[in-house]
């Protein structure tokens, strides 16, 4: 089997210079591949070949940009292109693996898909994909056909799969302001002007049946980037600021010097039949008469650190290790900070609202069935609290907004929230996954919370007066009012990170803070019925 695919992969063409030479049965060869692939081994063997010669790189996306009067080709090679780009998860059916060879082809599917990252930063790809997407959305709705259909709704699969690649092993290498992988898909992205048609597709109320895939697109490009970050490019810092950052610089800078005299001070740990042996004066042994013995120097005598380091340290279990389920952000080059600033203002501007309605409806009625929509709610309310923290640093209308703001946008994260939680507890072998999800969910609370602060200070009296109208609501309302002891005691770092713990906290903070403003104003009554006072009997009369 492994001959054949190897020489079904020969027969696709090679590769000379900037031209791709396809063989005579580069059609028929992409064909056998996806029915390889479909009929694959357990272990992935046609999947494993494929990454290892990294065909993505070498001939898929060349044949997709030099057939573009092929329909068929392209279909084709797109569709072998989404196969190969899928999470590695994919191959097993969206569960962990179990044992030691599964997690090892796990990573060996990881480690293609970083290889083939690189490739797709290619302006003149996302060109021709945005070239098909334009040439269907101005079609009228009576013109299109099924197929070009089903191509606009692959190419939309493959953008999602791209952007949801892992970095790269040289990224984690890079400075913190350099550009990376991720930082190169965006830019060409935007180079090839596809997010205009996204845009245009999120602002359509008739091609709302592509609505999650062009939110999940979204939500992936702006996942490593913080609203702060974007929503301030551009702006000169203020001397506090610049006084903050030299801080930090200072405070990093210290803490490495710390480090680099520790481990110069640091002895080698030789073996004793080298270093010898030593004895502590003053510190006794369990025999009272003799002082303690040891086979190596110590360093600093006050410490008894060095006594525990002896004993076999207590391993801890992997269902009670603590979870680190917090996201690795990068603050990007001006450039590219400054791009996606005015992607994110044109997003609130054109499509925010419309996006989001349609795609809340979409998620609630098909996220239990679709298995390629289990990351869906998730990237709704990462959306959800990255766009209104942007607009609230940003200082723009809350109009552009309003899709999420309400006692229904609460209503709905609560109960998010609390389904998230009470999945953790009953699935444990999914805890993690739900967990991550419920960071999300308390993240867009919280965001909501600090969204309705702002309404009330800084908004006009038409947000004033909403304001008033959403926080007795919540002050109301038992759920919301219980909600943050209720999460407190259901606290399992198993499951739930420190980053959740962060945020359930800092909601707790403002929640009261909105309510001891209530209070002072007077806003908030607390009705308190009375005592009734027992009438005294009348004595019968006789």
């Amino acid at each position: 089997m492994e001959c054949l695919i190897q020489s079904t992969i020969s027969a696709l063409g090679f590769l000379e210079g900037d031209v791709y030479n396809k063989e005579p049965d580069c059609y028929v060869c992409a064909r056998d591949l996806i029915r390889y692939l479909r009929n694959d081994t357990p272990d992935g063997l046609a999947r494993r070949l494929c990454g290892e010669r990294n065909i993505v790189q070498n001939d898929l996306i060349p044949i997709l940009k030099s057939s573009t009067d092929e329909p068929q080709l392209f279909d084709v090679a797109l569709r072998l292109l989404i196969n190969l780009t899928q999470p590695a998860s994919a191959l097993f059916e969206g569960q962990p693996p179990k044992d030691r060879a599964s997690w090892q082809i796990y990573a060996q599917l990881v480690r293609n898909l970083q290889n083939s990252k690189q490739a797709f930063a290619d302006v003149q790809l996302f060109a021709v994909l945005g070239q098909r997407l334009k040439a269907f959305v101005e079609l009228e709705w009576e013109n299109r056909q099924e197929e070009e259909r089903l191509v606009v709704e692959r190419i939309l699969t493959l953008l999602r799969y791209i952007f949801a690649i892992p970095n790269t092993e040289q990224d984690r290498q890079r400075t913190a302001t350099d550009v990376n992988s991720q930082d190169q898909l965006i830019w060409a992205l935007l180079d090839a002007k596809v997010d205009e048609i996204l845009l245009f597709i999120a602002s359509r109320q008739s091609e709302r049946e592509f609505h999650i895939a062009v939110l999940e697109i979204f939500a992936l490009i702006l996942k490593e980037h913080t609203p702060s970050d974007l929503a301030l490019a551009g702006e000169e810092r203020s001397a506090e600021q610049k006084r903050e950052a030299e801080q930090q610089l200072a405070t990093a800078v210290a803490h490495e010097q710390q480090k680099a005299i520790a481990a110069a001070r640091r002895l080698p740990a030789r073996h004793s039949n080298f270093a010898g042996s030593y004895t502590i004066k003053g510190l006794k042994a369990v025999n009272a008469t003799k002082d303690v013995v040891v086979g190596r120097p110590i360093n600093d005598v006050d410490k008894v650190a060095w006594l525990e380091d002896r004993k076999a340290k207590r391993r801890t279990p992997k269902n009670r290790r603590p979870f680190d389920g917090s996201d690795r952000t990068h603050q990007s080059a001006l450039n590219v900070r400054l791009r996606l600033k005015e992607l994110c203002l044109r997003l609130l501007e054109t499509a925010y609202n419309r996006l989001m309605r349609t795609a809340k409806g979409l998620i609630s009625a098909n996220n239990r069935r679709d298995l390629s929509m289990r990351n869906s709610d998730s990237h709704y309310l990462f959306l959800m609290r990255f766009a209104m923290e942007f607009r609230r640093l940003a200082n723009t209308p809350l109009n552009q907004v309003s899709a999420t703001v309400g006692v229904e946008a609460f209503h709905h994260v609560q109960t998010q929230l609390d389904s998230y939680l009470e999945s953790a507890r009953a699935e444990k072998t999914e805890a993690k996954r739900h967990g991550a999800k419920a960071r999300y969910a308390i993240a867009a609370y919280k965001e909501s919370l600090m969204t309705l602060q702002w309404m009330g200070q800084s908004g006009s009296a038409e947000d004033r007066t909403k304001a008033d109208e959403i926080t007795r609501h919540i002050f109301y309302v038992t759920e919301y009012r219980d909600l943050s002891a209720s999460v407190l005691r259901k606290y399992q770092p198993a499951y739930l990170s420190k980053a959740f713990l962060r945020d359930l906290v800092l909601a707790t903070h403002v929640y009261l803070r909105l309510l001891e403003q209530s209070c002072k104003a007077g806003n908030i009554r607390i009705v308190q019925r009375k005592r009734r006072r027992a009438k005294p009997k009348r004595k019968q009369q006789k």
